[in-house]
């Protein structure tokens, strides 16, 4: 039975699921593509930095989840497993698109305030809101938040 059985399990969250068939892999492929959709549009939009990478990570975790049901066939377009190399493949540029638009948000923010310290303040927190999630970026990404933080003060 070992060499036919087409079980995957998967845990989620620390709940193991067991997926025995492809009609219980449709039922959850549903609901992983639809987090993974909403998750994509989020990192393609978002300027919040918390939502852009608690949603990037959930992205991959909803792909690898799907990928892993590939073999009952239930993908009639391109492979959870294809779509999940493209977005690791695309990870700086991702991230560097989304440090561009937090930046945007943060000069518009800036430019709206009154006192100097308040501005201040808000340039800080757009180096500490990205610090947060250093273990994510690369030494291109921090180097780049270092030179656009020491523009913001020089504004």
């Amino acid at each position: 039975m070992g060499f036919f059985n087409k079980t995957v399990t998967i845990n989620e969250n620390g709940t193991i699921i067991n997926i025995h068939n492809k009609k219980e892999a449709l039922f959850m492929a549903e609901q992983w593509m639809r987090i993974a959709n909403d998750s994509a549009n989020l990192v393609n939009s978002t300027s919040n930095v918390d939502v852009f990478f608690n949603r990037y990570s959930l992205l991959i975790e909803e792909l690898e989840k799907l990928s892993k049901l590939e073999k009952f066939h239930c993908f009639k377009q391109q492979q959870p497993s294809t779509n999940l190399k493209e977005i690791l493949n695309k990870k700086e540029y991702t991230i560097n698109d989304f440090i561009t638009r937090f930046y945007d948000k943060t000069i518009s923010e800036i430019n709206s305030l009154k006192t100097d310290t308040a501005k201040s303040k808000r340039i800080e927190s757009f180096y500490k809101n990205l610090h947060k999630y250093e273990s994510m970026l690369s030494s291109a990404h921090l180097e780049r938040i270092e030179t656009l933080y020491l523009d913001l003060k020089n504004i």
